[in-house]
This record gives structure tokens, C-alpha cells and sequence, in this order.
């Protein structure tokens, strides 16, 4: 069988001959890759990002616009769960109503990635984090932040809070809202599939 494009062009990244198995990617090496290249981690964006913005806008399409038909139903909200959406940019971001994150301490930030990752190093870690948008700037940019910084009891009270406040925002919406993510969406697809890899 034919390699698919996609695993083809980040094994390129890698230097990689053969994947460790058909349609698979050894994940580490191309983290530790990317992570100390800011090059090749532009190169994998590129790759990557209009395939996965393509299938998460047809999800949000599906699962946004095809309720509003059903009888009594005047809304619906569709939560998508984007890690790096402020790095995406602009075109990816004003998709979206409404932007929570969910943020702790930078301190707390790399105790959990090295707890969450033993065989990486400190440093490895550290420039993991270094590669994304600094926490406090996302909070700015954030409607809405769920803080993570203390027990399960703590951040189930935080999530209560931000559902209630996302709630309260999305009144009034309903299909007019879900007419728009229809019309960006396409638009936004179309876009997508033309641009270069």
C-alpha cells in the first residue's frame, strides 16, 4: 500500500526513511524535532493544520447547524477542544463565539508536563512550553478562564462557574449564530482546501 501524503511529508521532517510501522510516526523524535527547530515546526504546521481545521469544521458544521432543524430546538452549542488555537492565528480564532482556557501557574505548567512525560528531560519539558504562546498572554485573550492551579474539588467549582458564564453568553444566539459557523465554515473549508501545504 501507499504511504499517505501526510506521513510521508513528516517523515521528511524527520529524516526518517520508514516509519516504525505502516501509517505510524515515531511521536517522540519528531517532538524532540521540532521542538529545538522552529523551522521544522513551522514546516509541520503547514502540513498538519489544514487537514485538521478541515475535519473540525465539518465536525462543528454537523454538530452546530443539523440540530437547529429539529422542532425545539432555538440553539445548540458545540465545544471544541483546539490546544493550540491562539498559535493557529487569526483565521482560526474568529470562528469562535466564545475562547476559554483552562490555565495554572507556569511553575505548575512544566511540574505536570515532567510528571505527564518521565522519559523527557527538564529541559525538553521547558522547550515544549517555550514553543507555545505564553499562558498569562492566552488568559488576555481568553472570554472566559478556567483556573487549574489547586485540587479536583477546586477546578470542578471553576468548571461549574464557566459553564454557567457560557450559558449566559450564548442566550439569544441560536440559529442566526449557527448560520454564520455554516457560512464561515464553507468559506472557511474551501479556503483550506485551496491553500498550499
Amino acid at each position: 500500500k501507499k504511504q499517505p501524503p501526510i506521513i510521508t511529508d513528516e517523515m521528511n521532517i524527520m529524516n526518517q526513511q520508514n516509519s516504525s510501522s505502516f501509517h505510524q510516526i515515531d511521536r517522540r523524535k519528531l517532538g524532540d524535532i521540532i521542538f529545538q527547530d522552529a523551522t521544522k515546526r513551522r514546516m509541520l504546521n503547514k502540513i498538519t493544520h489544514p487537514l485538521i481545521s478541515k475535519i473540525m469544521m465539518k465536525r462543528i458544521v454537523r454538530q452546530g447547524f443539523w440540530p437547529s432543524f429539529s422542532p425545539g430546538t432555538s440553539s445548540s452549542v458545540v465545544c471544541v477542544d483546539c490546544p493550540l488555537l491562539f498559535e493557529i492565528g487569526m483565521k482560526m480564532k474568529t470562528l469562535f463565539a466564545i475562547k476559554i482556557v483552562v490555565a495554572c501557574t507556569p511553575q505548575l505548567q512544566l511540574q505536570r508536563l515532567i510528571q505527564r512525560n518521565p522519559d523527557l528531560t527538564r529541559e525538553q519539558c521547558r522547550k515544549r512550553i517555550e514553543s507555545q504562546i505564553p499562558i498569562d498572554k492566552k488568559v488576555q485573550m481568553a472570554d472566559v478562564v478556567i483556573w487549574n492551579s489547586g485540587s479536583l474539588q477546586e477546578l470542578s467549582k471553576e468548571v461549574a462557574r464557566a459553564h454557567e458564564e457560557v450559558l449566559s453568553r450564548v442566550v439569544g444566539y441560536g440559529f442566526s449564530f449557527t448560520q454564520v459557523i455554516l457560512a464561515v465554515g464553507t468559506i472557511f473549508i474551501l479556503t483550506i482546501s485551496t491553500s498550499q501545504l
